[in-house]
């Protein structure tokens, strides 16, 4: 890759104001004729760099920041990788530890609370407010 992509930007750059400022508004252009076109010098730079050395660098330094890209997304990829399959390791192990202590220690409480309305007399437990949680189970 040649040390001149910037300087040829730069040129490029420059070519495209002198032929905005010819073709702008205001400017003396010199209509839709193709020798006149010809004629214009920074249309004919742009035209034979375009297809010369300067596309040639331009074409490197695309494939080079290409490849670069490739490595960093592959390294990007390969760390989200690593940081999803921990966290589902964590979630996993959340559920395995405290939530599924956490839902023994609710049913424990739920079975002490019936065991508690079961233990009440039957008139105090089907008055107030206790009366949509007391259900007589009947064995026959």
């Amino acid at each position: 890759l040649d040390g001149g992509i910037i300087s040829d930007s730069m040129e490029f750059e420059r070519a495209a104001r002198d032929i905005a400022r010819v073709y702008g508004p205001g400017g003396a252009s010199p209509g839709p004729y193709q020798d006149k076109l010809d004629a214009v010098a920074p249309l004919q730079h742009l035209f034979a760099a375009s297809s010369g050395n300067a596309a040639n660098n331009i074409a490197a330094a695309v494939e080079l920041y290409l490849a670069d890209s490739e490595t960093t997304s592959d390294g990007i990829l390969t760390t989200n990788l690593i940081i999803s399959s921990v966290h589902i390791c964590l979630v996993c192990l959340l559920y395995l530890i405290v939530f599924r202590r956490m839902v023994e220690v609710l049913v424990r409480q739920a079975a002490r609370s019936e065991a508690m309305l079961l233990a009440l007399p039957e008139e105090m437990a089907t008055t107030g407010k206790l009366q949509k949680y007391f259900v007589r189970v009947t064995t026959s």
